[in-house]
């Protein structure tokens, strides 16, 4: 019980100074910069002007069904007199807010599709739908907490950090001071 109650009092300190500073990560759909208008591909990472380190990742893709539509693509090849398929299955992504709209004519099971693809007027569509892509950002300096009245934070923009002197001098604060964040 003592053990628990211990736990308990560091977990309410914990959440009780958590919000005492400025550090933050947060994520967001899109992959769209604000402050530039840029939007940028899974994989890709970049900075922003907010002094945020930010990566782009892909969207979920989540099978939908699977289609038999007649093929259209058939090529003749003249030298064994006979059509052929040029490809087994074709893969459509579909966003997922589109994914009501797909509508098959012959709508099949992948199991069965398998064997049905070998008559050739067929041709098997699988359809994904993709979710957004998202992205995470996260605030890539530490902001300085419990400083002492006579010091001051001071935001230095082009190096993206904090500097902590004292308000008299100017020079390095030397009291005792604690940080939040990377």
């Amino acid at each position: 019980m003592a053990k628990f109650l211990s736990i308990l009092i560091c977990l309410t300190l914990f959440v009780a100074f958590l919000d005492r500073g400025n550090a933050y990560c947060f994520a967001g759909y899109g992959c769209r910069d604000a402050s530039t208008s840029k939007t940028y591909s899974p994989g890709d990472t970049w900075t922003t002007n907010k002094c945020e380190e930010c990566s782009c990742h892909a969207g979920q893709k989540e099978y939908l069904k699977t289609c038999l539509r007649i093929r259209e693509d058939m090529l003749w090849r003249a030298a064994q007199g006979k059509w052929i398929k040029p490809a087994q299955t074709k893969v459509v992504l579909v966003p997922y807010g589109e994914k009501d709209s797909v509508k098959c004519q012959f709508e099949i099971s992948k199991k069965k599709a398998q064997a049905i693809v070998k008559i050739r007027v067929f041709q098997r569509v699988e359809y994904y739908t993709v979710e957004r892509n998202t992205m995470q950002c996260c605030a890539t300096y530490g902001t300085p907490v419990n400083v002492a009245d006579d010091c001051e934070a001071i935001w230095i923009q082009e190096e993206c950090k904090y500097k902590v002197v004292d308000k008299a001098t100017k020079g390095p604060c030397d009291q005792p001071m604690s940080m939040v964040g990377k």
